[in-house]
């Protein structure tokens, strides 16, 4: 059984920072939320709303919202624009929110989440003011040789352009990124050993049997005996 129409849908707060209601399956942006022009939109959609028998007429028309909010009120209390502000996603207000994601998702793992507020900060930083729509390759390597320029290796530098492609994968799927923008940035290549000025890390060689030795007589008979497995099949501790 269908769920009954409410005859007043919630206000709620949006990550762009507006007041947003939803209507008949459309969003309709308000202004800066809690202030009196959010209110006064809302108060006049409301009326239209259940005026209308829990639906807007045909063929309102949102870009009047500010006139009809003024109407109400009075000239001598207008207190709202002409026009709505329903302005575009930002690459500022995706990093804000998945800010908030990364917070709780990776709070056991503080090197992860050190890589993904990284990420975060510095898209804010430089192309913030940017459309989500509008970041693509070319945003990407342009933040890829800033990371470059700073003096991160390679390996690390394809790791943040991973962390960066996760961000959107991840804004894709609450509906804040496209799903074209998230696979036009998949087309960047990572970084090749040999084909890069950012420099390659130190090779990882195995400490000597040993100092393995010597460690392994200090663990417990547990440990120890994860360690013996470990020297002798090559297992890492996760296996």
């Amino acid at each position: 059984m269908a769920r009954p129409k409410s005859d007043a849908p919630r206000i709620q707060a949006h990550i762009s920072g507006q007041s947003v209601v939803r209507l008949d399956g459309h969003d309709y942006y308000l202004g800066k939320h809690g202030s009196p022009e959010a209110h006064a939109r809302y108060a006049v959609l409301l009326s239209e709303y259940q005026k209308n028998g829990c639906k807007l007429p045909t063929g309102f028309d949102s870009k009047e919202l500010g006139e009809r909010a003024n109407a109400m009120f009075g000239p001598q209390n207008k207190i709202v624009e002409t026009h709505q502000a329903d302005k575009p996603l930002q690459i500022k207000h995706l990093a804000e929110a998945y800010r908030v994601f990364i917070a709780k998702r990776y709070a056991e793992s503080q090197s992860e989440l050190h890589r993904l507020s990284q990420v975060c900060d510095e898209l804010s930083q430089f192309d913030g003011e940017l459309l989500i729509a509008d970041y693509g390759p070319r945003a990407l390597q342009q933040q890829r040789q800033r990371w470059i320029d700073s003096g991160s290796a390679r390996v690390y530098v394809n790791r943040l352009m991973n962390c960066t492609r996760r961000m959107f994968r991840w804004g894709v799927a609450q509906e804040l990124v496209s799903e074209s923008t998230w696979t036009r940035l998949r087309s960047v290549d990572a970084l090749r050993c040999g084909q890069t000025e950012a420099p390659e890390t130190n090779a990882v060689i195995p400490v000597p049997i040993d100092a393995v030795r010597k460690t392994a007589v200090e663990l417990s008979p547990v440990l120890k005996s994860m360690l013996v497995v470990h020297v002798a099949t090559g297992m890492r501790p996760s296996e």
